[in-house]
């Protein structure tokens, strides 16, 4: 099994949390042959990203959390969903 912790914002992430993670896994019995973390990854998710972007297929939006909730439960589309790729 792999296992991969999440941690987007590591500066945010505790390493205490993933050792009582990984401890409580053992009690289970459950060996992880390999731990990742999304982190060792942000260069090649960037690019991915940027792919996405450039494709159409993705924009970034920095709408605060609050307006976007509120948008997508009235199904109103972001004010950024239709931003040019030079404008992502």
């Amino acid at each position: 099994m792999l296992l991969r912790f999440d941690d987007t914002n590591p500066s945010k992430e505790k390493e205490e949390f993933e050792h009582g993670i990984i401890e409580d896994l053992e009690h289970l019995n459950i060996i992880p042959y390999k731990v990742s973390w999304t982190s060792d990854h942000f260069k090649l998710l960037n690019k991915y990203a940027i792919q996405l972007i450039e494709q159409g297929d993705a924009y970034m939006d920095n709408t605060n959390p609050e307006n976007m909730k509120q948008q997508r439960d009235e199904g109103i589309n972001s004010i950024n969903r239709d931003n040019s790729v030079e404008r992502n």
